[in-house]
């Protein structure tokens, strides 16, 4: 478990385009992840695509800062 994360400008640009209940489940997601390092099974198609690049720049942004 992490006690924080880079949470991006852009990644608030992705979010504004969703739809309401999209963009809760995404909010969500990243938050989840960001902080307790754990996705969730159930994701909608879209939604995967999108999170799969977030995740990758959490995690690479963890790796830079030290955030463990």
């Amino acid at each position: 478990m992490r006690s924080s994360f880079l949470f991006r400008k852009e990644y608030h640009e992705i979010l504004k385009t969703l739809p309401s209940e999209k963009r809760i489940e995404l909010t969500f997601l990243i938050f989840e992840y960001g902080v307790y390092g754990e996705v969730k099974e159930n994701i909608s198609e879209d939604i995967r695509a999108i999170f799969s690049l977030i995740k990758d720049k959490i995690d690479r942004d963890c790796e830079e800062y030290g955030i463990f």
